[in-house]
């Protein structure tokens, strides 16, 4: 037998916790065999069994008489909540009865629990029952519940009093004679689910009816109630018969609920803001919580659960046994932990939180940790920064004072209180003296340090001051001090005010003693002066000198032009000055063309040494004498390629034939060549001779005054010094200098130079010098030649070069910014617009790729994030675009911004389809990954439009314009996609277009004209008004209705224009009527928000109002009337004050909320047609719209029905209270011409088709039910 029973416990296994000895009576539980597999404590006490002894023995072991039989039979069918009289037998061999309520085993093998009570306590257990009933029900009372009992099958009700404390005394009870009867005392909206968990209650699914819902207050409002109950009885068919349960009033509670919620929602966004996260541990149950926050700071998605020991690992080792050891002590005595620690984010990032935590206690153990994170690494960051910060304004503190002690001026700080006092808080050390103050008196007095401040200059020296006291600008002011020992001396004086929070003012500034500036000032101005006049006479003389000066460039590309020469230049060539600005090749108009061609060679091979050239040619003009010029000019090599020559040219044609009569003229020449010694003397350039002998040495056998004074010897000096005089050109010029010399000796050619030259009273210089070598009998070679000063022209081809420089790099910085995004550095629409057209006319010249991909993409929402955000995170955005698209495209695809939100890619020649569509899902995944702006996690996403195509020369301007198709339809289709462009696209914007086209067409030939939809009474079917809606009269298609064309309206944005026009042609219709005999009653139209913002709506209105009928005007509900402006208020107010009635159209399918309609306060609201359409057989929409009704009768407005087209609904609507009538039931939109014939009519068929008296039938019109307005 203990081996069974040890083998039936294998079988078992670990038995379940039962709760068996919660119970007070005995009790045990069996398994399908009616073997015990558990025993509670009241049986060994009751019964005298040890647990060991009994579990695993057959029950019918311990029953006595027919208890085994009854029991075996219960067994073979077990039932739940059955009932037996059982007799037990006792250890001791005694019999004890008890009334057993057997359960059986559960499908899944789970034990059966029998309850066993001894039947001689059942009479005291029924006296404890009612006992503990009145118990119960005063508990029930105190705890604010009712009591109700519903018998489902009679409709039977009986409540407590409290349930009247919940309801209203006035309230009636609910005779509920089924399930729907039962719900109607709920809120309509709760009604659904209250059904819903009465039928899993009542068929068993649910142990409970639990329910929280609305339910109707005797005053008319809702309060929340939770209603508990279960089914108390059964019908003899096992039936539900009766249910009983309790009522609580929770509207309280559910009013702190939503507080909570508000509360805690509040809570979770101030922790987001302020990178708070928080956590829990139950040490119980070991699960985890983390917050988002929380996730957001180890760098894991929002969700995850870590372990305890998996959530410390996320500390850096060093910190670990520090939140190991807290933790520790926590659980051990409850002691809290408050640390600032390193972190190493799951990406790896080492980051600086603040951990808080605490340990809960109950019973002296823990049983819960919780605590929070905070993200401070920024503040760690700006500690450390503020640290080193601290310890540079330290040195730097201390490098200042010994500087301001030992600058040549002094450093102070000047402070002048709200009251006037004046002191010096600091001053330099230099100060005193500066001044002539002694320093104590300065600090005793700050007003002594302006003691010795010049009369003169203290006046307006104080007005500066009050000046930059009153606007805080900068003081820059100079003054003469009377110094007690240097005398008058110049002082500058610059500071800067600010002012302090006790309405003092603080001058930081410094003072230096700047007369030696002054003078130099002083020296400078008039040395500027004498430059000045000196530039004029050299200009002068230039004019004035015999010949003529020029500067002849030729640019790196071959263009040849003159920047400079003066007026004797042209004369001397027979050419005019604008023909020489315009064409350089003009300068060789009237010169032989064999000549022409020796110069240019000449001109040509000066270039590789920079030798000067020097030429004779012929001007021959029609009519005059040829004249012979003589040319000298020295090449200039710059930078960018370019080649300057700078030259005179001297008419030498009266020197030629002097020359043809020297030998007749010797006496002449004699004088000549003394007149020429002269000229040397006073030329602006020196003459020389420099001879080299056949021994190696130099000397200059002539030297004129000028060349003298060039070089800084006299004479004799240059005679004596002989060669050495070379020894003062400059050491990096001298080498280049003597090779040249020594390549013009060996070939015997021109010598020309220019080099620097150290003079012995004005310093360093630059010259040129040019000569012509002849070699003597005796070996020796001379040089004849002449040296000028040309500082100032290296001077000023320095300052030329630097400004070409300047100017060369800001024309690129100009053409960078003139084709890029100023934010994200992107191309521009500009260089967008010419990349693609170098595409295209690449492919039709047949020198570039034919097929292009381009891609058009447009940000989602983005006007959202401006609004809601700003505009820096609007910023922040398009910079994120921006480096996604540079991340993600190839080299050869080109990107650009065209402006906004709009974005634009040209993918690289062959890009197949498949690629174009990889790369551009690669864009949308990248964009839609978050990104921080500001510790907040930012999505975006984007729509994208490609075109593919094979041959672009095909598609011309319309490659764009079929991007832009597919992105629309990327829109439409729900956005964050990508769509290609299809040939229906390619069909659908040409009819675009083409409709387009026509609409402008016939808005300018008045195509549009008016059609008028009845409006009747729900009571007696009067003629209440009419509606005026726009057709379109189509030269080809008919008459067109609004949905035709009106889609594109709204885009072209002409609606505001097709409203005026309809109030104009309806106006015009009122007038034909009137004369007809025909007054309708009310006109209304439908307006949009453009229209709502003309100013002409007014004078329309105002013209239209002067007849009997009155004017409505219908708001469509998709306008946001709370988002309106004041121009939108302003007319709404003027209407109403011209006695126009504002309707509310399409009411229910758009924005409009209750505030709204107390802003409009319309005459009416329009119910949508959709809403209409079922409420004759749909009890939900009947209820609708009888809410609605009921709000507009609670706003004191008419109600209007659209869309009627069945009688039954005509019925329905009049008996749920609405006012006014409209749809096919009735009349389709009539012509003009057919209105009249309807109105005119309309009383006669009303009486003709008037039904019983007490609920008269809505008279119908000519066309009824399912009449189409689009084919009419």
């Amino acid at each position: 037998m203990t081996a069974d029973r040890t083998s039936l416990r294998a079988s078992h296994g670990a038995v379940p916790d039962l709760g068996l000895d919660r119970l007070p009576t005995v009790a045990l539980a069996c398994d399908a065999a009616g073997c015990i597999v558990a025993v509670n404590a009241r049986w060994c006490s009751a019964l005298g069994h040890q647990s060991d002894a009994s579990v695993g023995r057959e029950l019918t072991t311990f029953l006595v008489g027919t208890s085994v039989a009854d029991f075996t039979l219960w067994l073979a069918a077990p039932e739940d909540g059955v009932s037996l009289t059982l007799r037990v037998r006792s250890a001791q061999g005694g019999a004890c009865d008890f009334i057993a309520v057997l359960s059986g085993p559960g499908p899944d093998g789970a034990p059966g629990v029998i309850v066993l009570t001894e039947t001689a306590a059942l009479s005291d257990e029924a006296e404890r029952l009612r006992s503990d009933n009145e118990r119960l029900s005063a508990i029930i009372e105190s705890a604010d519940c009712a009591t109700w009992e519903w018998n489902i099958d009679s409709g039977q009700v009986r409540v407590s009093d409290r349930w009247w404390t919940i309801v209203g005394e006035k309230a009636a009870l609910p005779q509920a004679d089924g399930t729907e009867t039962w719900l109607g005392q709920y809120h309509p909206a709760d009604r659904v689910m209250v059904g819903c968990q009465m039928e899993r209650h009542l068929s068993g699914k649910a142990a409970l009816f639990d329910v929280e819902a609305r339910a109707r207050h005797a005053n008319g409002r809702w309060i929340w109630v939770r209603d508990v109950g279960r089914v108390r009885t059964r019908t003899k068919a096992g039936e539900p018969e009766w249910i009983a349960g309790l009522r609580r009033d929770i509207s309280s509670r559910k009013r702190w609920e939503a507080r909570l919620r508000r509360s805690e929602e509040l809570l979770s966004r101030a922790g987001m803001l302020a990178g708070l996260g928080s956590w829990e541990v139950d040490l119980r149950s070991g699960e985890v919580y983390w917050s988002d926050e929380t996730c957001r700071i180890h760098g894991t998605p929002p969700g995850h659960r870590p372990t305890l020991e998996e959530g410390i690992k996320y500390y850096a080792p060093e910190a670990r046994p520090i939140v190991e050891a807290a933790v520790e002590a926590g659980m051990t005595n409850g002691t809290p932990w408050d640390f600032e620690l390193p972190l190493i984010r799951a990406d790896g990032k080492r980051v600086w939180v603040r951990a808080v935590g605490e340990v809960t206690l109950e019973d002296g153990k823990p049983v819960r940790l919780n605590g929070a994170f905070q993200d401070i690494s920024n503040r760690k960051e700006n500690e450390r920064r503020l640290a080193e910060a601290a310890e540079e304004a330290q040195r730097a503190r201390d490098r200042l004072n010994t500087l301001a002690d030992n600058v040549p001026g002094a450093l102070f700080e000047h402070r002048e209180a709200a009251s006037g006092e004046v002191d010096l808080p600091y001053f330099s050390a230099r100060l005193p003296d500066l001044l002539g103050v002694p320093r104590e008196v300065i600090e005793a007095d700050g007003a002594a340090a302006a003691a010795n401040i010049d009369p003169g200059d203290l006046g307006p020296l104080g007005e500066e001051i009050r000046r930059t006291r009153d606007t805080l600008s900068p003081l820059d002011f100079r003054y003469r001090l009377n110094h007690p020992e240097k005398g008058q001396r110049w002082m500058h004086l610059s500071s800067i005010p600010f002012r302090q929070p006790d309405g003092a003012v603080i001058w930081h500034g410094s003072v230096f003693d700047v007369t030696e500036q002054e003078l130099a000032s002083r020296q400078l101005s008039e040395a500027l002066e004498e430059l000045r006049i000196t530039h004029e006479r050299l200009n002068t003389v230039a004019e004035h000198v015999p010949g003529a000066l020029f500067e002849y460039r030729r640019e790196a590309d071959g263009r040849t032009w003159f920047p400079y020469f003066t007026h004797e230049f042209t004369k001397l060539l027979g050419v005019s000055e604008e023909a020489l600005r315009d064409d350089g090749a003009t300068v060789f108009h009237n010169i032989p063309q064999q000549e022409t061609e020796e110069i240019l060679a000449k001109l040509e091979r000066s270039i590789p040494d920079m030798a000067r050239v020097e030429f004779r040619h012929r001007v021959v003009v029609a009519g005059e004498e040829t004249r012979w010029l003589n040319v000298w000019a020295a090449p200039f090599a710059h930078p960018d390629g370019s080649i300057a020559w700078f030259g005179k040219s001297v008419d030498v044609t009266e020197r030629l034939a002097m020359e043809a009569r020297a030998e007749e003229a010797s006496a002449e020449v004699s004088r000549a060549h003394s007149r020429l010694n002269s000229i040397a003397d006073i030329a602006p350039v020196g003459l020389f001779e420099f001879r080299r002998l056949p021994g190696g040495g130099h000397d200059f056998p002539y030297t004129s005054a000028r060349f003298n004074d060039l070089l800084g010897f006299s004479r004799a000096e240059i005679e004596r010094l002989r060669g050495d005089i070379l020894a003062r050109i400059d050491e990096a010029d001298r080498s280049p200098f003597l090779a040249s010399l020594d390549e013009s000796a060996q070939t015997l050619s021109q010598w020309s130079r220019r080099f620097r030259f150290h003079h012995p009273q004005r310093g360093l210089m630059w010259l040129s010098g040019a000569a012509v070598p002849r070699l003597e009998g005796d070996g020796t070679i001379v040089w004849t030649g002449a040296l000028h000063d040309v500082t100032g022209d290296v001077e000023r081809e320095a300052e030329l070069k630097q400004a070409h420089r300047l100017a060369e790099k800001m024309r690129a910085e100009n053409e960078r910014l003139a084709f890029h995004d100023g934010l994200t550095g992107l191309p521009n629409r500009r260089y967008f617009d010419k990349v693609l057209r170098q595409r295209v006319q690449g492919a039709y010249l047949g020198v570039g790729p034919r097929d292009c991909a381009l891609v058009q993409i447009d940000l989602d929402h983005f006007k959202h994030v401006n609004d809601t955000l700003g505009h820096e995170a609007g910023d922040q955005v398009l910079l994120r675009v921006g480096d996604v698209l540079r991340e993600c495209l190839r080299e050869g695809d080109f990107a650009a911004r065209l402006g906004g939100d709009e974005f634009s890619v040209i993918l690289a020649a062959s890009t197949p389809r498949s690629v174009a569509k990889e790369i551009v899902e690669n864009l949308r995944s990248r964009l839609s990954e978050p990104f921080q702006y500001r510790g907040c996690p930012c999505r975006i996403s984007a729509s994208f439009g490609i075109v593919h195509a094979p041959d672009v020369t095909l598609l011309e301007e319309e490659l764009q314009l079929f991007a832009d198709a597919a992105l629309y339809r990327a829109k439409e289709s729900g956005r964050n996609r990508l769509e290609f462009h299809a040939a229906e696209l390619t069909s659908a914007l040409r009819d675009d277009r083409h409709l387009a086209a026509e609409l402008q067409e016939a808005l300018e030939q008045g195509q549009f004209i008016p059609y008028f939809q009845p409006q009747v009474s729900a009571l007696d079917g009067r003629l209440e008004g009419v509606e005026t809606l726009v057709r379109w009269n189509h030269p080809k298609r008919g008459i067109l209705a609004p949905g035709a064309f009106m889609r594109m309206a709204e885009h072209l944005r002409i609606v505001p224009e097709i409203d005026r026009t309809m109030m104009e042609e309806a106006c015009k219709s009122m007038r034909r009527w009137r004369q007809q005999g025909l007054v309708i009653p009310k006109i209304s139209f439908n307006v949009s928000a453009g229209r709502m913002h003309d100013p002409s709506i007014l004078d329309a209105v105002a013209e239209m109002n002067q007849c009997e009928t009155q004017l409505a005007l219908e708001l469509v509900e998709s306008i946001r009337i709370e988002e309106e402006g004041s121009i939108f208020r302003k007319h709404l107010d003027l209407l109403r004050e011209a006695g126009v009635d504002i309707e509310i159209d399409d009411f229910g399918s758009g924005h409009t909320s209750i505030i709204g309609l107390m802003q409009v306060e319309p005459s009416a609201l329009k119910i949508d047609r959709r809403i209409v359409a079922p409420v004759a057989d749909n009890f939900r929409a009947s209820d609708l719209v009888r809410s609605i009704v009921q709000m507009a009768q609670t706003l004191g407005v008419a109600t209007i029905a659209e869309g009627v087209e069945t009688q039954e609904q005509a019925d329905t609507l009049r008996a749920l209270g609405c006012n006014v009538l409209q749809g096919f039931l009735f009349s389709p939109p009539l012509s003009e011409d057919d209105l009249a014939a309807f109105a005119l009519g309309h009383e006669k068929r009303l009486a003709t088709d008037a039904t019983d008296a007490g609920a008269p039938r809505v008279a119908k019109g000519r066309h009824g039910a399912g009449y189409d307005p689009y084919r009419h």
